[in-house]
Protein backbone atom coordinates (compact mmCIF):
# COMPACT_ATOMS: atom_id res chain seq x y z
CA UNK A 1 0.00 0.00 0.00
CA UNK A 2 2.74 2.58 0.53
CA UNK A 3 3.97 2.23 -3.14
CA UNK A 4 0.75 2.55 -4.84
CA UNK A 5 -1.33 5.87 -6.34
CA UNK A 6 -2.22 8.12 -3.93
CA UNK A 7 -5.57 8.94 -3.13
CA UNK A 8 -7.63 10.87 -5.46
CA UNK A 9 -5.51 10.18 -8.30
CA UNK A 10 -7.68 8.73 -11.36
CA UNK A 11 -7.13 5.00 -12.06
CA UNK A 12 -6.52 5.31 -16.24
CA UNK A 13 -7.51 1.56 -17.41
CA UNK A 14 -4.91 -0.28 -20.30
CA UNK A 15 -5.31 0.69 -23.47
CA UNK A 16 -8.18 -1.87 -24.88
CA UNK A 17 -7.67 -3.21 -28.35
CA UNK A 18 -11.47 -3.08 -28.74
CA UNK A 19 -11.45 0.35 -28.32
CA UNK A 20 -8.12 1.11 -30.50
CA UNK A 21 -9.71 -0.87 -32.80
CA UNK A 22 -12.81 1.37 -33.35
CA UNK A 23 -10.61 4.66 -32.77
CA UNK A 24 -8.85 3.03 -36.22
CA UNK A 25 -12.63 2.33 -38.02
CA UNK A 26 -13.51 5.99 -37.00
CA UNK A 27 -10.76 7.44 -38.85
CA UNK A 28 -10.79 5.40 -41.75
CA UNK A 29 -14.71 6.33 -42.00
CA UNK A 30 -13.62 10.11 -41.54
CA UNK A 31 -11.17 9.78 -44.63
CA UNK A 32 -13.65 7.64 -46.87
CA UNK A 33 -16.01 10.55 -46.17
CA UNK A 34 -13.53 13.53 -46.90
CA UNK A 35 -12.61 11.06 -50.26
CA UNK A 36 -16.52 11.23 -50.93
CA UNK A 37 -16.47 15.06 -50.64
CA UNK A 38 -13.29 15.89 -52.66
CA UNK A 39 -14.14 13.68 -55.02
CA UNK A 40 -17.93 14.78 -55.66
CA UNK A 41 -16.35 18.66 -55.49
CA UNK A 42 -13.77 18.08 -58.31
CA UNK A 43 -16.30 16.31 -60.20
CA UNK A 44 -18.90 19.42 -60.19
CA UNK A 45 -15.84 21.41 -60.90
CA UNK A 46 -14.86 19.20 -64.10
CA UNK A 47 -18.28 19.72 -65.16
CA UNK A 48 -18.71 22.91 -64.48
CA UNK A 49 -16.00 23.42 -67.36
CA UNK A 50 -16.10 20.53 -69.16
CA UNK A 51 -19.67 20.57 -70.42
CA UNK A 52 -19.45 24.05 -71.79
CA UNK A 53 -16.10 23.29 -74.12
CA UNK A 54 -18.66 20.09 -75.38
CA UNK A 55 -21.32 22.30 -76.05
CA UNK A 56 -19.02 25.18 -77.81
CA UNK A 57 -17.28 22.51 -79.54
CA UNK A 58 -20.96 21.38 -80.80
CA UNK A 59 -22.31 24.48 -81.72
CA UNK A 60 -19.61 26.56 -82.23
CA UNK A 61 -21.85 29.64 -80.25
CA UNK A 62 -20.25 31.46 -77.70
CA UNK A 63 -23.35 33.27 -77.28
CA UNK A 64 -24.84 29.74 -76.46
CA UNK A 65 -21.94 28.49 -74.27
CA UNK A 66 -21.12 31.37 -72.36
CA UNK A 67 -24.30 31.62 -70.23
CA UNK A 68 -24.50 31.63 -66.53
CA UNK A 69 -27.03 28.88 -66.10
CA UNK A 70 -24.88 25.94 -67.81
CA UNK A 71 -22.65 26.95 -64.39
CA UNK A 72 -25.15 27.41 -62.16
CA UNK A 73 -27.29 23.90 -62.05
CA UNK A 74 -23.68 22.41 -61.74
CA UNK A 75 -22.56 24.52 -59.05
CA UNK A 76 -25.42 24.28 -56.91
CA UNK A 77 -25.09 20.67 -55.36
CA UNK A 78 -21.81 21.63 -54.41
CA UNK A 79 -22.98 25.12 -52.63
CA UNK A 80 -25.17 22.61 -50.76
CA UNK A 81 -22.61 19.91 -50.33
CA UNK A 82 -20.38 22.46 -48.92
CA UNK A 83 -23.16 23.88 -46.69
CA UNK A 84 -23.99 20.42 -44.92
CA UNK A 85 -20.54 19.61 -44.75
CA UNK A 86 -19.32 22.52 -43.07
CA UNK A 87 -22.29 22.96 -40.73
CA UNK A 88 -21.45 19.02 -39.59
CA UNK A 89 -17.71 19.77 -39.44
CA UNK A 90 -18.68 22.64 -37.11
CA UNK A 91 -20.94 21.06 -34.93
CA UNK A 92 -18.56 18.25 -33.77
CA UNK A 93 -16.16 21.05 -33.09
CA UNK A 94 -18.59 23.39 -30.86
CA UNK A 95 -17.90 22.97 -27.16
CA UNK A 96 -20.56 20.74 -25.31
CA UNK A 97 -21.94 23.34 -23.49
CA UNK A 98 -23.12 25.18 -27.08
CA UNK A 99 -24.36 21.72 -28.60
CA UNK A 100 -27.57 21.84 -28.06
CA UNK A 101 -27.54 24.84 -30.06
CA UNK A 102 -25.67 23.71 -32.87
CA UNK A 103 -26.95 20.20 -33.44
CA UNK A 104 -29.60 21.10 -35.67
CA UNK A 105 -27.79 23.57 -38.14
CA UNK A 106 -27.12 20.27 -40.42
CA UNK A 107 -31.03 20.03 -40.79
CA UNK A 108 -31.62 23.08 -41.22
CA UNK A 109 -29.89 23.69 -43.96
CA UNK A 110 -31.25 21.07 -46.49
CA UNK A 111 -34.91 22.26 -45.22
CA UNK A 112 -33.60 26.21 -46.06
CA UNK A 113 -32.48 25.04 -49.72
CA UNK A 114 -35.66 23.30 -50.18
CA UNK A 115 -37.53 26.54 -49.38
CA UNK A 116 -35.07 28.00 -51.51
CA UNK A 117 -36.00 25.75 -54.55
CA UNK A 118 -39.78 25.93 -53.99
CA UNK A 119 -39.07 29.95 -53.89
CA UNK A 120 -37.72 29.72 -57.21
CA UNK A 121 -40.30 27.49 -59.05
CA UNK A 122 -42.82 29.92 -57.74
CA UNK A 123 -40.87 32.58 -59.33
CA UNK A 124 -40.46 31.15 -62.63
CA UNK A 125 -44.19 30.34 -62.36
CA UNK A 126 -44.86 34.28 -63.79
CA UNK A 127 -41.58 35.60 -64.56
CA UNK A 128 -41.29 32.95 -67.52
CA UNK A 129 -43.85 32.37 -70.82
CA UNK A 130 -46.11 29.88 -70.37
CA UNK A 131 -45.09 26.61 -72.10
CA UNK A 132 -45.99 26.01 -75.91
CA UNK A 133 -49.10 24.84 -77.11
CA UNK A 134 -47.52 21.99 -78.18
CA UNK A 135 -47.79 18.15 -78.40
CA UNK A 136 -47.15 15.54 -80.38
CA UNK A 137 -49.11 12.63 -78.79
CA UNK A 138 -52.28 12.86 -80.90
CA UNK A 139 -53.85 10.58 -78.20
CA UNK A 140 -53.29 13.65 -75.46
CA UNK A 141 -55.75 15.82 -77.44
CA UNK A 142 -58.83 16.92 -75.95
CA UNK A 143 -61.99 16.32 -77.44
CA UNK A 144 -62.41 18.39 -80.75
CA UNK A 145 -66.03 19.80 -81.54
CA UNK A 146 -65.60 19.90 -85.29
CA UNK A 147 -63.16 17.25 -87.13
CA UNK A 148 -61.50 18.39 -90.34
CA UNK A 149 -58.35 16.47 -91.29
CA UNK A 150 -58.08 18.89 -94.29
CA UNK A 151 -54.62 20.15 -95.69
CA UNK A 152 -54.60 24.18 -96.76
CA UNK A 153 -51.20 23.44 -98.16
CA UNK A 154 -48.38 20.31 -98.17
CA UNK A 155 -46.96 21.58 -94.42
CA UNK A 156 -49.74 21.83 -92.42
CA UNK A 157 -52.90 20.21 -91.91
CA UNK A 158 -56.28 21.67 -89.75
CA UNK A 159 -57.17 18.97 -87.88
CA UNK A 160 -60.01 20.24 -86.17
CA UNK A 161 -61.61 23.46 -84.67
CA UNK A 162 -64.26 25.02 -82.03
CA UNK A 163 -66.25 27.97 -81.07
CA UNK A 164 -67.11 29.74 -78.21
CA UNK A 165 -68.45 32.81 -77.26
CA UNK A 166 -66.29 34.69 -74.30
CA UNK A 167 -66.07 38.28 -72.95
CA UNK A 168 -70.03 38.50 -72.25
CA UNK A 169 -70.55 37.44 -75.48
CA UNK A 170 -68.56 40.36 -77.22
CA UNK A 171 -66.06 38.15 -79.02
CA UNK A 172 -66.18 34.90 -81.13
CA UNK A 173 -63.23 32.48 -79.70
CA UNK A 174 -61.91 30.23 -82.81
CA UNK A 175 -59.32 27.48 -81.52
CA UNK A 176 -57.38 25.31 -83.87
CA UNK A 177 -55.46 22.23 -83.91
CA UNK A 178 -52.86 22.14 -86.63
CA UNK A 179 -50.35 19.79 -87.63
CA UNK A 180 -47.12 20.25 -89.06
CA UNK A 181 -46.94 17.38 -92.19
CA UNK A 182 -43.13 18.90 -93.13
CA UNK A 183 -40.32 21.48 -92.62
CA UNK A 184 -42.54 25.07 -94.19
CA UNK A 185 -40.10 27.74 -95.75
CA UNK A 186 -42.16 30.05 -95.14
CA UNK A 187 -44.28 31.77 -91.47
CA UNK A 188 -48.05 31.71 -92.00
CA UNK A 189 -50.38 34.56 -90.65
CA UNK A 190 -53.37 33.17 -89.20
CA UNK A 191 -56.26 35.00 -91.08
CA UNK A 192 -60.08 34.41 -89.93
CA UNK A 193 -63.05 36.20 -90.64
CA UNK A 194 -67.06 36.72 -90.31
CA UNK A 195 -68.61 36.84 -93.75
CA UNK A 196 -72.20 38.43 -93.73
CA UNK A 197 -74.64 36.98 -96.71
CA UNK A 198 -73.40 39.51 -99.04
CA UNK A 199 -69.86 38.18 -98.99
CA UNK A 200 -68.27 41.32 -96.87
CA UNK A 201 -66.08 40.28 -93.87
CA UNK A 202 -67.39 42.08 -91.13
CA UNK A 203 -64.74 40.81 -88.17
CA UNK A 204 -61.62 39.88 -88.95
CA UNK A 205 -58.24 38.44 -87.04
CA UNK A 206 -54.75 38.25 -88.37
CA UNK A 207 -51.77 37.01 -86.53
CA UNK A 208 -49.08 34.55 -85.77
CA UNK A 209 -50.02 31.22 -84.26
CA UNK A 210 -49.35 30.51 -80.28
CA UNK A 211 -49.20 34.34 -79.99
CA UNK A 212 -46.08 34.50 -82.11
CA UNK A 213 -44.19 32.11 -79.64
CA UNK A 214 -43.88 29.64 -81.90
CA UNK A 215 -43.80 30.57 -85.86
CA UNK A 216 -44.57 27.68 -88.26
CA UNK A 217 -40.96 27.82 -89.37
CA UNK A 218 -40.36 26.27 -86.23
CA UNK A 219 -42.59 23.85 -86.32
CA UNK A 220 -41.07 19.95 -86.58
CA UNK A 221 -43.14 17.47 -88.55
CA UNK A 222 -45.33 15.58 -86.12
CA UNK A 223 -46.32 18.79 -84.07
CA UNK A 224 -49.83 19.41 -83.18
CA UNK A 225 -50.22 23.17 -82.13
CA UNK A 226 -53.24 24.72 -80.45
CA UNK A 227 -54.09 28.13 -81.70
CA UNK A 228 -56.84 30.37 -80.33
CA UNK A 229 -57.88 33.64 -82.07
CA UNK A 230 -61.05 36.23 -81.23
CA UNK A 231 -63.32 37.81 -83.78
CA UNK A 232 -64.69 40.92 -82.22
CA UNK A 233 -69.04 41.02 -81.86
CA UNK A 234 -69.68 44.50 -81.06
CA UNK A 235 -72.07 45.90 -83.55
CA UNK A 236 -73.25 43.21 -85.73
CA UNK A 237 -76.32 42.43 -86.01
CA UNK A 238 -78.05 39.34 -85.66
CA UNK A 239 -77.82 36.60 -88.56
CA UNK A 240 -76.44 33.55 -89.73
CA UNK A 241 -72.83 34.75 -90.83
CA UNK A 242 -69.61 32.48 -92.04
CA UNK A 243 -66.57 31.48 -90.49
CA UNK A 244 -63.65 31.21 -93.14
CA UNK A 245 -59.75 31.07 -92.60
CA UNK A 246 -56.81 31.19 -94.36
CA UNK A 247 -53.05 31.05 -94.24
CA UNK A 248 -51.15 33.50 -95.43
CA UNK A 249 -47.42 33.82 -96.18
CA UNK A 250 -45.08 36.38 -94.62
CA UNK A 251 -43.00 36.37 -97.17
CA UNK A 252 -43.04 38.21 -100.63
CA UNK A 253 -41.75 35.65 -102.10
CA UNK A 254 -41.86 31.81 -101.35
CA UNK A 255 -42.30 28.78 -103.45
CA UNK A 256 -45.84 28.62 -105.57
CA UNK A 257 -46.66 25.30 -103.43
CA UNK A 258 -46.65 27.11 -100.09
CA UNK A 259 -49.69 28.93 -101.21
CA UNK A 260 -52.46 27.98 -99.04
CA UNK A 261 -56.39 27.47 -100.13
CA UNK A 262 -58.67 29.20 -98.25
CA UNK A 263 -61.20 27.40 -95.89
CA UNK A 264 -65.01 27.66 -94.91
CA UNK A 265 -65.35 26.16 -92.03
CA UNK A 266 -69.06 26.63 -90.48
CA UNK A 267 -71.97 28.60 -90.58
CA UNK A 268 -72.44 31.39 -87.32
CA UNK A 269 -75.76 32.26 -85.98
CA UNK A 270 -75.77 34.91 -84.16
CA UNK A 271 -78.79 35.08 -82.37
CA UNK A 272 -79.49 38.85 -81.43
CA UNK A 273 -77.68 42.29 -82.72
CA UNK A 274 -74.63 43.47 -79.98
CA UNK A 275 -73.61 46.82 -78.76
CA UNK A 276 -70.67 47.67 -78.95
CA UNK A 277 -69.06 48.69 -75.81
CA UNK A 278 -65.69 50.56 -75.66
CA UNK A 279 -63.96 50.48 -72.33
CA UNK A 280 -61.51 53.17 -72.85
CA UNK A 281 -62.53 56.44 -74.37
CA UNK A 282 -60.63 59.32 -76.55
CA UNK A 283 -61.41 63.41 -76.31
CA UNK A 284 -62.43 64.38 -79.40
CA UNK A 285 -63.63 67.87 -79.06
CA UNK A 286 -64.04 68.73 -82.63
CA UNK A 287 -66.14 66.13 -83.19
CA UNK A 288 -68.35 67.01 -80.92
CA UNK A 289 -67.16 64.79 -77.43
CA UNK A 290 -65.74 61.75 -76.94
CA UNK A 291 -65.23 58.69 -79.35
CA UNK A 292 -64.23 55.12 -77.57
CA UNK A 293 -62.44 52.23 -78.29
CA UNK A 294 -61.35 49.03 -76.93
CA UNK A 295 -57.94 47.13 -77.38
CA UNK A 296 -57.79 43.59 -76.59
CA UNK A 297 -54.74 41.48 -75.90
CA UNK A 298 -55.62 37.83 -75.53
CA UNK A 299 -59.02 37.87 -75.91
CA UNK A 300 -59.31 40.32 -73.15
CA UNK A 301 -59.96 43.95 -72.73
CA UNK A 302 -56.83 46.15 -71.74
CA UNK A 303 -57.41 48.37 -68.63
CA UNK A 304 -54.05 48.87 -68.09
CA UNK A 305 -50.44 49.04 -69.71
CA UNK A 306 -49.54 45.41 -71.06
CA UNK A 307 -46.08 43.84 -71.93
CA UNK A 308 -46.19 42.80 -75.41
CA UNK A 309 -43.97 40.57 -77.33
CA UNK A 310 -42.81 40.67 -80.64
CA UNK A 311 -45.26 39.01 -83.23
CA UNK A 312 -47.79 39.40 -80.81
CA UNK A 313 -51.27 40.63 -82.37
CA UNK A 314 -52.61 43.82 -80.77
CA UNK A 315 -56.22 44.16 -81.54
CA UNK A 316 -58.22 47.60 -81.44
CA UNK A 317 -62.29 47.70 -81.61
CA UNK A 318 -63.52 51.14 -82.91
CA UNK A 319 -66.58 52.90 -83.37
CA UNK A 320 -67.70 53.57 -86.92
CA UNK A 321 -67.17 57.09 -88.33
CA UNK A 322 -70.38 59.52 -89.84
CA UNK A 323 -70.14 59.52 -93.73
CA UNK A 324 -67.61 62.15 -95.17
CA UNK A 325 -65.08 61.20 -92.35
CA UNK A 326 -61.85 58.96 -92.83
CA UNK A 327 -59.69 57.83 -89.93
CA UNK A 328 -56.15 57.04 -89.67
CA UNK A 329 -55.05 54.64 -86.54
CA UNK A 330 -51.32 54.27 -85.71
CA UNK A 331 -49.19 52.75 -82.55
CA UNK A 332 -47.21 56.02 -81.20
CA UNK A 333 -43.97 55.32 -79.27
CA UNK A 334 -41.31 57.81 -78.06
CA UNK A 335 -38.11 55.91 -79.12
CA UNK A 336 -34.99 56.98 -77.55
CA UNK A 337 -34.25 57.84 -81.50
CA UNK A 338 -37.00 60.07 -81.71
CA UNK A 339 -41.15 59.86 -82.01
CA UNK A 340 -42.32 57.06 -84.48
CA UNK A 341 -45.98 55.52 -85.76
CA UNK A 342 -46.83 51.97 -86.78
CA UNK A 343 -49.86 51.53 -89.32
CA UNK A 344 -51.84 48.52 -88.45
CA UNK A 345 -51.55 45.48 -90.69
CA UNK A 346 -55.21 45.01 -91.04
CA UNK A 347 -57.51 48.00 -90.90
CA UNK A 348 -61.94 47.93 -91.50
CA UNK A 349 -64.52 50.72 -90.59
CA UNK A 350 -64.66 49.18 -86.95
CA UNK A 351 -61.33 47.38 -86.21
CA UNK A 352 -57.60 47.66 -86.28
CA UNK A 353 -54.96 44.62 -85.73
CA UNK A 354 -51.31 45.69 -84.80
CA UNK A 355 -48.58 42.86 -84.89
CA UNK A 356 -45.39 44.00 -83.14
CA UNK A 357 -42.88 43.47 -85.76
CA UNK A 358 -39.39 43.42 -85.72
CA UNK A 359 -38.75 46.95 -86.22
CA UNK A 360 -40.35 48.17 -83.44
CA UNK A 361 -38.45 50.05 -80.82
CA UNK A 362 -38.63 49.24 -76.57
CA UNK A 363 -40.99 51.88 -75.38
CA UNK A 364 -44.48 52.94 -74.24
CA UNK A 365 -46.76 52.55 -76.82
CA UNK A 366 -50.16 54.94 -77.39
CA UNK A 367 -52.92 54.84 -79.53
CA UNK A 368 -53.11 57.34 -82.04
CA UNK A 369 -56.39 58.50 -84.28
CA UNK A 370 -56.47 61.22 -86.33
CA UNK A 371 -60.03 61.99 -87.95
CA UNK A 372 -60.17 64.34 -91.29
CA UNK A 373 -63.87 65.39 -91.66
CA UNK A 374 -65.45 66.30 -94.72
CA UNK A 375 -64.84 69.87 -94.49
CA UNK A 376 -60.76 68.19 -94.79
CA UNK A 377 -60.44 69.51 -91.39
CA UNK A 378 -58.31 66.83 -89.10
CA UNK A 379 -57.46 66.23 -85.53
CA UNK A 380 -55.48 63.42 -83.50
CA UNK A 381 -56.38 62.04 -80.46
CA UNK A 382 -53.85 59.70 -78.40
CA UNK A 383 -54.43 57.61 -75.91
CA UNK A 384 -52.78 56.36 -72.45
CA UNK A 385 -50.39 53.97 -72.84
CA UNK A 386 -51.81 50.76 -73.94
CA UNK A 387 -48.38 48.74 -74.81
CA UNK A 388 -45.21 47.84 -73.14
CA UNK A 389 -42.52 46.15 -75.77
CA UNK A 390 -39.22 45.46 -75.28
CA UNK A 391 -36.92 44.68 -78.09
CA UNK A 392 -34.57 41.83 -77.33
CA UNK A 393 -33.22 41.37 -80.88
CA UNK A 394 -31.55 44.78 -80.64
CA UNK A 395 -31.71 44.93 -85.00
CA UNK A 396 -30.52 47.86 -87.04
CA UNK A 397 -32.51 49.29 -89.57
CA UNK A 398 -30.95 52.52 -90.08
CA UNK A 399 -28.71 52.44 -93.36
CA UNK A 400 -24.79 52.36 -92.72
CA UNK A 401 -22.22 54.75 -93.73
CA UNK A 402 -19.96 52.05 -95.70
CA UNK A 403 -16.58 53.14 -97.32
CA UNK A 404 -17.39 51.72 -100.81
CA UNK A 405 -21.11 52.04 -101.64
CA UNK A 406 -22.64 48.91 -103.13
CA UNK A 407 -26.00 47.75 -104.30
CA UNK A 408 -25.78 43.76 -105.04
CA UNK A 409 -29.11 42.44 -104.74
CA UNK A 410 -28.96 38.70 -103.83
CA UNK A 411 -32.15 36.65 -105.81
CA UNK A 412 -34.36 39.39 -103.95
CA UNK A 413 -33.65 37.48 -100.57
CA UNK A 414 -30.16 39.78 -99.44
CA UNK A 415 -28.66 42.98 -100.44
CA UNK A 416 -25.06 43.87 -99.93
CA UNK A 417 -24.88 47.76 -99.41
CA UNK A 418 -21.47 48.30 -99.15
CA UNK A 419 -17.76 46.84 -97.54
CA UNK A 420 -15.10 48.51 -95.66
CA UNK A 421 -11.81 47.49 -96.40
CA UNK A 422 -9.16 48.33 -93.88
CA UNK A 423 -5.77 47.37 -95.93
CA UNK A 424 -5.45 46.53 -99.47
CA UNK A 425 -2.36 44.69 -98.95
CA UNK A 426 -1.50 41.72 -97.20
CA UNK A 427 1.81 39.12 -96.78
CA UNK A 428 1.21 35.67 -97.12
CA UNK A 429 -0.03 34.00 -94.03
CA UNK A 430 -1.75 37.04 -93.04
CA UNK A 431 -5.06 38.78 -93.99
CA UNK A 432 -7.97 41.12 -95.30
CA UNK A 433 -9.59 42.89 -92.32
CA UNK A 434 -13.66 43.48 -94.13
CA UNK A 435 -16.48 44.54 -93.09
CA UNK A 436 -19.51 43.90 -95.10
CA UNK A 437 -23.01 45.71 -94.81
CA UNK A 438 -25.97 43.16 -95.64
CA UNK A 439 -29.51 44.05 -95.83
CA UNK A 440 -32.10 41.76 -95.32
CA UNK A 441 -35.00 41.69 -98.22
CA UNK A 442 -37.56 39.58 -97.25
CA UNK A 443 -38.24 36.89 -95.05
CA UNK A 444 -36.27 33.98 -95.31
CA UNK A 445 -36.87 30.40 -95.61
CA UNK A 446 -33.43 29.02 -95.75
CA UNK A 447 -29.85 29.78 -94.49
CA UNK A 448 -27.12 31.21 -96.60
CA UNK A 449 -23.40 30.98 -96.11
CA UNK A 450 -20.70 33.53 -97.80
CA UNK A 451 -18.58 32.83 -99.68
CA UNK A 452 -15.38 34.85 -100.42
CA UNK A 453 -12.32 33.85 -102.63
CA UNK A 454 -8.77 35.24 -102.80
CA UNK A 455 -8.39 35.02 -106.70
CA UNK A 456 -5.10 36.20 -108.45
CA UNK A 457 -5.58 38.21 -111.64
CA UNK A 458 -3.49 37.18 -113.90
CA UNK A 459 -4.14 33.01 -113.68
CA UNK A 460 -7.61 33.06 -111.77
CA UNK A 461 -6.00 30.65 -108.88
CA UNK A 462 -7.55 30.69 -105.38
CA UNK A 463 -5.24 31.39 -103.02
CA UNK A 464 -7.17 32.21 -100.14
CA UNK A 465 -11.04 32.68 -98.46
CA UNK A 466 -13.64 31.13 -96.31
CA UNK A 467 -16.64 30.16 -96.03
CA UNK A 468 -19.14 31.16 -93.14
CA UNK A 469 -22.42 32.61 -91.81
CA UNK A 470 -22.89 36.26 -91.19
CA UNK A 471 -21.36 37.54 -87.79
CA UNK A 472 -20.15 33.55 -87.59
CA UNK A 473 -23.49 32.82 -86.05
CA UNK A 474 -26.34 35.29 -87.04
CA UNK A 475 -28.35 32.95 -89.47
CA UNK A 476 -30.11 34.84 -92.45
CA UNK A 477 -33.23 32.67 -92.06
CA UNK A 478 -33.46 35.12 -88.36
CA UNK A 479 -33.14 38.29 -90.67
CA UNK A 480 -35.82 40.66 -91.01
CA UNK A 481 -37.17 42.77 -94.08
CA UNK A 482 -35.00 45.91 -94.21
CA UNK A 483 -32.58 44.93 -91.27
CA UNK A 484 -29.66 46.11 -91.89
CA UNK A 485 -26.66 43.37 -90.97
CA UNK A 486 -22.52 44.79 -90.20
CA UNK A 487 -20.30 41.67 -90.32
CA UNK A 488 -16.78 42.30 -90.03
CA UNK A 489 -13.97 39.12 -90.36
CA UNK A 490 -10.84 38.69 -91.85
CA UNK A 491 -10.04 37.15 -95.01
CA UNK A 492 -7.20 34.23 -94.92
CA UNK A 493 -4.45 34.29 -97.27
CA UNK A 494 -2.69 31.32 -98.02
CA UNK A 495 0.95 31.22 -96.55
CA UNK A 496 2.11 30.02 -100.01
CA UNK A 497 0.55 32.44 -101.73
CA UNK A 498 2.55 33.65 -104.64
CA UNK A 499 3.37 37.67 -104.67
CA UNK A 500 0.36 39.81 -107.07
CA UNK A 501 -2.07 41.53 -107.56
CA UNK A 502 -5.65 39.78 -106.06
CA UNK A 503 -9.33 40.31 -106.13
CA UNK A 504 -12.35 39.25 -103.71
CA UNK A 505 -14.82 36.80 -105.23
CA UNK A 506 -17.96 37.14 -102.76
CA UNK A 507 -21.32 36.29 -102.70
CA UNK A 508 -24.00 33.48 -101.10
CA UNK A 509 -25.48 29.94 -101.53
CA UNK A 510 -27.14 27.20 -99.94
CA UNK A 511 -26.63 23.86 -99.64
CA UNK A 512 -29.52 21.55 -101.87
CA UNK A 513 -28.66 17.81 -101.63
CA UNK A 514 -24.89 18.48 -99.77
CA UNK A 515 -24.46 20.72 -103.49
CA UNK A 516 -23.56 24.39 -103.11
CA UNK A 517 -26.01 26.38 -104.67
CA UNK A 518 -25.39 30.17 -105.30
CA UNK A 519 -28.10 32.77 -105.29
CA UNK A 520 -27.26 34.99 -108.46
CA UNK A 521 -27.52 38.70 -108.61
CA UNK A 522 -30.62 40.48 -109.97
CA UNK A 523 -30.83 43.51 -112.33
CA UNK A 524 -33.43 45.76 -113.38
CA UNK A 525 -35.90 42.82 -111.28
CA UNK A 526 -34.48 40.05 -113.44
CA UNK A 527 -31.99 37.46 -112.28
CA UNK A 528 -28.69 37.50 -114.64
CA UNK A 529 -25.76 35.32 -115.00
CA UNK A 530 -23.47 36.47 -112.44
CA UNK A 531 -23.49 35.24 -108.22
CA UNK A 532 -20.92 36.89 -107.08
CA UNK A 533 -19.39 40.44 -106.86
CA UNK A 534 -15.48 41.79 -106.99
CA UNK A 535 -13.85 43.55 -104.34
CA UNK A 536 -9.91 44.94 -105.14
CA UNK A 537 -7.65 45.42 -106.34
CA UNK A 538 -5.46 43.67 -103.56
CA UNK A 539 -1.43 43.10 -103.32
CA UNK A 540 -0.34 40.08 -101.49
CA UNK A 541 3.50 40.49 -100.86
CA UNK A 542 6.21 42.55 -102.96
CA UNK A 543 5.45 44.01 -105.92
CA UNK A 544 5.40 41.99 -109.20
CA UNK A 545 8.31 42.49 -111.23
CA UNK A 546 6.63 43.12 -114.55
CA UNK A 547 5.35 46.35 -112.42
CA UNK A 548 8.63 48.06 -111.79
CA UNK A 549 11.48 49.56 -114.02
CA UNK A 550 14.87 50.04 -112.91
CA UNK A 551 15.48 53.32 -114.90
CA UNK A 552 12.50 55.50 -115.53
CA UNK A 553 13.48 58.38 -118.63
CA UNK A 554 10.35 60.64 -118.47
CA UNK A 555 9.56 63.28 -121.02
CA UNK A 556 9.32 65.67 -118.67
CA UNK A 557 10.56 65.88 -114.88
CA UNK A 558 7.86 67.04 -112.65
CA UNK A 559 8.76 65.57 -108.89
CA UNK A 560 5.36 66.70 -107.67
CA UNK A 561 5.50 65.14 -104.41
CA UNK A 562 1.99 63.87 -103.15
CA UNK A 563 0.84 62.98 -99.53
CA UNK A 564 1.08 64.69 -96.09
CA UNK A 565 3.62 62.98 -94.76
CA UNK A 566 4.91 62.33 -98.30
CA UNK A 567 3.95 58.97 -99.94
CA UNK A 568 5.16 59.23 -103.27
CA UNK A 569 6.35 61.20 -106.30
CA UNK A 570 5.46 61.86 -109.66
Amino acid sequence: GQGGKGAGEPIVPPSSPVSHRQSQIQTANRKSLFATHYSLLALHLAAAFVLPLVRYAVTFSLADTAQGRHVLFQTAPAFAVLLVWGLQETAARVPPALARVYRPLPYLAPVFLLVWSLVQLWYMTWAYHPLLPVTTQPERLPPIAHRLDVSPSPYVTLLGYQTRLEADDRLLSLDLWWRSDAVSPVDYLTYAALVDAQGRPVSEWLGHPAGGRYPTRAWDPGDIIHDTLWLPLGGLEAGRYTLALQLRPTAAQYPPEAEASPLTLQNFDLPESTLPIFETALSLPEMGGLAGFTAWKEGRPIDRPQPFRYRETLAISLPPLPDGYTRQVQMAVDAPAGPRQFDPVLLTATQALFIVGPDWPTGAYRLQVSVTGNRQNSFTATSDVLAEVTDRWNRQFDLPAAGHPLAANFANQVKLLGYDLAANRAEPGGGFPLTLYWQGLDWMGNDYTIFVRLIKNDDLTVHGGRDRLPREWYRTIYWAPGEVVTDPFGVPVDADAPDGIYHLSLGLYREVNGQAVNLPLVQDGQPIDAASVEIGPLKVGRTPPEFLTTGAQPQEQVNQIFGDPPALTL
